[in-house]
């Protein structure tokens, strides 16, 4: 029989007084395997982010399944300090027959009594949690939202959000939300809804800067506050491309989701990242004084003598000549320019990770005695010259690099 104790540091977190190491120690006896988890040390903020591991009779490490492969996150340790506060009665920091029959999911409880003692211990509450989010595709931001939501709509501090608390404007479709019918909102249901439209959001191509963005159009042009654009609103928005296109209900109103996925067509049609967009909008907000998306002559006519490059830098984007520089006009600039370019973000933080490697005398490029004989090991040989070497110069910059790698991806 194979004995061996493991030590495994999960999570080192950090407060506003100290910083903390978190250990939890598996001893694994094998023939037949048991597994004894000791909890030494939890605190409850913190997370845990690696993968528990078993172990056969021979006392060799195998791929983790089931339970073993989960990963908690804060949210699952969160859940498991308020299980034991409102279940533990004797304060033994864990929970025994008598107080796990209490549990909503008693039934499930044998699941999660990894040594099989007829307790719960803290990190097996927490994975019966982790498995339940698995379940349902939930993540910490999920969680995190949800908690934003609630601090900002539970106004009598309940914790839950009561039905004279959900208005007409937020959130968009409660009953989806509320699963059990009862006409409240609790953090549970917030989280998993906000689970599932992460998803479907996903799906839908629709990331962080198509949501974010959607938001604020929506804030600042919805009007009647009914959590959407009508028709009236959305023509006074700058949206991309034509409402009627992405009013997929036919209801005469765009959704927040609805928004979002022009937002998404419009970026992805473009060619455009993230870190595009942001630069767009950046550059606009900079100016724009009164957040319609686009900077007027008698917005940046004033600035021009004080900021004359960012104003230059502004006006360059003016491809029509009409003196006013609107967000799109800034887009189809940089789709423009990255086609142009021929490679992506990722080609170009490449040969910048390859020029660092190779450029010993630190001038920003890649000379013929910098290259290795021959290629391989993630170094670039002296036959790679020629095929990357445009301008004949006997060197490599990021530019010729990185379109040498776009190229050989193709």
């Amino acid at each position: 029989m194979s004995h061996f104790n493991l030590q495994f540091p999960l999570a080192t977190i950090l407060s506003w007084r100290t910083e903390l190491v978190c250990f939890y120690t598996f001893s694994l006896t094998g023939d037949p395997m048991r597994r004894f988890i000791k909890r030494s040390c939890c605190p409850s903020g913190a997370l845990l982010m690696a993968l528990l591991v078993v172990s056969n009779a021979t006392g060799q490490l195998q791929t983790p399944t089931d339970v073993y492969s989960l990963k908690l996150i804060s949210a699952d340790l969160e859940d498991a300090d308020k299980t034991l506060a409102m279940k533990d009665l004797n304060d033994d920091d864990l929970l025994d027959k008598k107080e796990m029959a209490s549990l909503r999911w008693a039934d499930d409880a044998k699941k999660v009594d990894l040594n099989g003692d007829g307790k719960l211990t803290h990190l097996e509450i927490a994975i019966h949690f982790a498995s339940v989010r698995d379940e349902k595709d939930v993540e910490q931001i999920d969680r995190t939202v949800a908690n934003r939501a609630m601090r900002k709509h539970d106004a009598n501090r309940n914790g839950q959000i009561d039905p004279g608390e959900i208005s007409s404007a937020w959130p968009e479709e409660p009953d989806e939300i509320d699963v059990n019918g009862d006409g409240i909102l609790t953090l549970n249901e917030l989280t998993e809804a906000f689970a599932f439209r992460r998803v479907v959001r996903s799906e839908f191509g629709i990331i962080g800067v198509d949501q974010g963005w959607a938001i604020k159009l929506r804030n600042r042009f919805d009007e009647n506050q009914d959590g959407g654009l009508n028709k009236r609103e959305w023509d006074a928005a700058p949206l991309p491309d034509r409402p009627e296109k992405f009013d997929e209900d036919k209801d005469d109103r765009l959704s927040l989701m609805e928004i979002a996925t022009m937002l998404a067509k419009h970026r992805q049609s473009l060619g455009l990242t993230a870190k595009d967009q942001l630069a767009s909008r950046a550059l606009i907000g900079r100016f724009d004084r009164d957040g319609d998306s686009k900077v007027t002559l008698p917005e940046w006519k004033p600035l021009q003598e004080s900021f004359p490059d960012p104003i230059s830098d502004l006006l360059s984007y003016d491809t029509n000549s009409d003196e006013t520089i609107e967000l799109l006009e800034i887009e189809k600039t940089l789709s423009k320019r990255r086609d142009e370019k021929g490679y992506s973000d990722s080609d170009a933080a490449m040969a910048r990770r390859l020029i660092m490697r190779h450029d010993q005398n630190r001038d920003q490029q890649i000379k013929a005695d910098e290259l290795k004989e021959v290629s391989g090991g993630g170094y670039l040989g002296k036959e790679d010259l020629p095929q990357i070497d445009r301008d004949g110069n006997k060197a490599i910059n990021q530019d010729e690099l990185a379109r040498y790698l776009a190229r050989e991806k193709d």
